[in-house]
């Protein structure tokens, strides 16, 4: 489960991965999302039920504020590279948006991988992947940066994972609260 800027922002977000490309190398990560939920989709519940649940939950939520707090620099197992991460401001709009899912999938009988009660919430939006392992960018960027807007969440998308840098969108929902 993603949540991705309108249209309308992307070159903005594009201009902000540049400048940190600049400092630090690397190559601007596409498209720019917040994972707000993973989960199993299972045989045994078609998907029309899972989005169901989704919408039902989704259908009071309005388009959430990214703000970044600090980069983090991450090693990705799963992405075979080294991530500059933008670590995201956990604002109530991000709770109620992340509970609203959360909410939505155990109703369709999913169960979340990320647990509301276990204190995690979505926090990482990746801006550049294949960075320079030794660069500390704590040390290469100014502090005065944030907090820095990174964009307004309009849509939350639902996509699969089919295998390294291969995803499928399944379904999108517009934010309207």
């Amino acid at each position: 489960m993603l949540l991705i800027p309108g249209q309308d922002e992307v070159e903005r977000l594009r201009r902000l991965q540049a400048s940190l490309q600049l400092i630090l190398g690397g190559m601007p990560h596409e498209p720019v999302h917040l994972t707000c939920q993973r989960f199993e989709m299972a045989d045994d519940l078609p998907l029309p039920q899972v989005i169901q649940h989704l919408q039902a939950g989704l259908s009071t939520i309005s388009p959430v504020s990214v703000i970044a707090d600090s980069v983090v620099h991450f090693e990705s197992q799963f992405w075979q590279s080294s991530l500059l991460r933008w670590r995201i401001d956990s604002t109530d709009e991000i709770q109620r948006l992340a509970t609203a899912i959360e909410d939505g999938l155990v109703a369709a009988g999913r169960t979340p991988h990320f647990l509301r009660e276990s204190g995690w919430a979505p926090a990482l939006v990746t801006a550049l992947e294949g960075i320079t392992p030794r660069v500390d960018p704590d040390l290469q960027l100014n502090k005065n940066l944030f907090p820095l807007y990174l964009f307004t969440g309009r849509w939350v998308a639902l996509s699969r994972i089919l295998g390294q840098r291969e995803f499928e969108l399944l379904w999108a929902m517009q934010l309207t609260g």
